[in-house]
């Protein structure tokens, strides 16, 4: 797998797409879906069916969290309802294949039947918030039982954020010893099986990553991180790009794309142009508001735009095309 350029010519082209001397976004950061993906008890986590005709995401407060769906209904999204593997236990972080076939997502239900709910051995873990990944198939337009992942996978109580690439090949974090940071790893999906995880070659030291979402061809990751430049208060998202057989250095998706670019739990829309994320900011208000905007605002703050999680989106059109990505020639999904 390779990227278009290499070597001193994409270093020196890439220097100048993305210099520091300027902010390579074309849109703002958008809310998106109000008052359904990003309502008032939080939404995180949305991934698209191939036709983009619906999305499941994450509704959580507080330890408390579900997968739900909602389907497009012509320019709006319909009311959520639950999904169908979902609601009885602690169920986060939904990734869909490529082709909608399957769903793998974390949960801290159970490794046996009639067990107790995982408690979780990482850095900060809270009672019964650990996870293992499990996978529903679709079967005649219907998902099955959910499935366990092999030990392979889920070797410890503490195995979050899957993300399925095209091959079918599987990233998710996980820590590396009990009480410890997380790291990503990648599994390689092989004659009907995963292989052996190895850990993502830049995610090794002691700043954790997590959250990866990739590209479908594995061009390209954006994850969550706390290395720098990130701050305290502002967990940071980084991009990092293939090149040959291993990944090049992360880049601060903040310095390119703006300071409300930030958070966690990143997914991509199917075709990979826009970045969706988290986190619990508010949309800021310019005074003195419009007469004739006062009543969206008050809409917002009805539906929406309150201290919660909430999901944000961003184009990442800007940056892919500095790294020399082809990218298809339109969105696919709708932005709102």
């Amino acid at each position: 797998m390779k990227v278009s350029m290499d070597g001193c010519v994409f270093l020196a082209v890439l220097g100048l797409a993305l210099s520091s001397s300027g902010v390579a976004r074309a849109d703002p950061v958008r809310i998106f879906s109000p008052g359904v993906g990003s309502g008032l008890a939080g939404g995180m986590d949305p991934v698209f069916e191939p036709d983009c005709r619906g999305f499941y995401f994450v509704r959580s407060n507080g330890d408390d969290a579900v997968i739900l769906y909602s389907s497009r209904a012509g320019k709006t999204w319909k009311s959520p309802e639950l999904a169908g593997f979902s609601g009885v236990w602690r169920d986060i972080e939904p990734a869909l294949s490529p082709d909608g076939a399957q769903l793998i997502f974390s949960s801290n239900r159970p490794t046996i039947p009639g067990g107790a709910a995982l408690e979780g051995s990482y850095k900060g873990a809270r009672p019964q918030s650990g996870g293992n990944l499990w996978k529903v198939t679709r079967i005649k337009g219907k998902w099955s039982q959910p499935q366990r992942l092999p030990d392979l996978i889920n070797s410890s109580d503490s195995v979050f954020s899957p993300s399925i690439s095209g091959d079918g090949s599987l990233y998710f974090m996980k820590p590396d010893s009990a009480g410890g940071v997380f790291h990503l790893y990648r599994s390689q999906w092989r004659a009907g099986e995963f292989q052996a995880p190895q850990r993502l070659s830049f995610s090794n030291g002691e700043p954790g990553d997590f959250d990866p979402a990739v590209a479908a061809d594995e061009s390209f990751l954006v994850f969550s991180s706390t290395r720098p430049p990130a701050q305290p208060s502002k967990t940071g998202l980084f991009l990092v790009v293939r090149k040959g057989d291993d990944w090049g250095e992360p880049v601060p998706l903040s310095e390119k794309l703006g300071d409300d670019v930030y958070g966690i739990e990143a997914k991509l829309s199917p075709e990979g142009r826009t970045l969706y994320f988290t986190n619990n900011r508010a949309q800021p208000v310019t005074f003195p508001k419009r007469p004739d905007t006062a009543r969206d605002s008050l809409h917002a703050m009805e539906a929406w735009n309150g201290p919660q999680r909430k999901i944000w989106q961003v184009d990442l059109t800007p940056v892919l095309q500095a790294y020399g990505l082809s990218l298809p020639a339109q969105q696919k999904c709708p932005l709102s």
